[in-house]
């Protein structure tokens, strides 16, 4: 809007220097030294233009490479979501894995320790046996 404000305000200060210089013209002869320095005028505020259009040039680019590194970003910003979902899942699926697999372990320790406890008294009962088959062996 600024921008706009000042070419608006630049246009406007031309348009009057343009009517000046027709004014001069009619009065030459009469008006010269101030001629002379509406000229100078004139060269300054033309100056002046020139130096705002190169800047506004200078921020329309800016804002054409803003607008380009905006949208990279939220292309960025797309995938590193795509990549975090993908991974909470990923990582869900492990969890869930984890999970499963000490389940299965502690089933298996479980079974484990039954067949030992079984294997103890298997043991025990044969120990008992060895240990009167010896008395009565005597």
């Amino acid at each position: 809007r600024d921008l706009t404000a000042m070419m608006d305000d630049i246009s406007r200060e031309r348009d009057e220097a343009v009517l000046q210089v027709a004014n001069l013209e009619e009065k030459l002869h009469q008006h010269e030294q101030q001629l002379l320095a509406f000229g100078k005028r004139e060269q300054e505020a033309l100056g002046k233009v020139s130096r705002l259009t190169a800047r506004k040039d200078e921020l329309e680019n800016c804002h054409a490479d803003l607008s380009a590194e905006l949208l990279s970003i939220q292309e960025s910003k797309s995938q590193l979501t795509v990549k975090h979902n993908a991974l909470k899942v990923a990582f869900d699926e492990l969890k869930e894995e984890i999970a499963r697999r000490e389940d299965q372990l502690e089933n298996t320790a479980h079974k484990l320790e039954a067949e030992v406890r079984q294997m103890k008294a298997k043991l025990e009962k044969q120990e008992l046996l060895h240990t009167e088959e010896k008395r009565d062996l005597r």
